[in-house]
């Protein structure tokens, strides 16, 4: 799980407004994406699935999603234990 919070609504102390997007997944053992790939977290792993991109509807169509999707990947990336993306 990774998320996009608004700065200034968490310096404003409102949290439950602050979250604007997260993106989701699974590390998993398995080298395919399957159900159980999707379904089982395996700390271990070296494949991460991507569940969702999530965007608020008044959000989209801004580049936010591709932003979060690819922050989350560098973040990921600089861990150095994922040797492949589904």
């Amino acid at each position: 799980f990774w998320g996009a919070f608004d700065a200034a609504a968490l310096d404003a102390g409102d949290e439950r407004g602050a979250l604007r997007g997260f993106v989701c997944g699974t590390l998993t053992l398995d080298e395919r994406l399957c159900e159980e790939s999707m379904s089982v977290h395996q700390p271990e792993g070296r494949t991460l699935c991507i569940h969702s991109v999530v965007v608020p509807e008044a959000m989209r169509r801004r580049g936010m999603g591709g932003w979060m999707l690819r922050s989350y990947l560098e973040r990921v990336a600089e861990a150095g234990r994922v040797e492949q993306v589904l």
